[in-house]
């Protein structure tokens, strides 16, 4: 679970990306659960979110999520879209105006955050079934 609580929200990113030095900071803090014996709740900016877009799930993730997620000054927030044969997949960077697209480089999309350059392929599994891989570039 991820809390904010200068953009008032709480919910469940699909992924989330922290660097050590922003809990160091204490931009973002774990907060143990009621009995102390485990973490289930992050507290504050993350450095990058993700969220995988379905049917159910355009209107949270491409218009709420993507303002409350600016209003908490996420520096990257990811959206990947495998609905259609083309695979939608951006990140977007905090701007004082809102979020604004990467650039993409035949497919390949930087992230600042991480450092590195990444896009997402479909295949088939031994199934039959589709498979989404995540790939790196240095």
């Amino acid at each position: 679970m991820l809390v904010n609580g200068s953009a008032n929200f709480a919910t469940e990113p699909d992924g989330q990306f922290y660097r050590w030095e922003t809990m160091r900071n204490g931009r973002l803090s774990l907060v143990p659960n009621e009995e102390a014996t485990d973490y289930t709740q992050l507290e504050g900016t993350p450095d990058a979110v993700l969220e995988i877009v379905s049917d159910g799930s355009v209107a949270k993730d491409l218009i709420h999520l993507r303002d409350l997620y600016w209003k908490s000054q996420i520096p990257e927030y990811w959206l990947v879209d495998t609905r259609k044969a083309a695979i939608r997949f951006d990140i977007l960077r905090y701007a004082a105006d809102g979020y604004h697209e990467t650039p993409s480089d035949d497919g390949w999309v930087r992230s600042e955050v991480l450092g590195h350059s990444f896009r997402v392929e479909r295949s088939i599994d031994p199934l039959g079934l589709p498979q989404f891989v995540v790939q790196l570039r240095l």
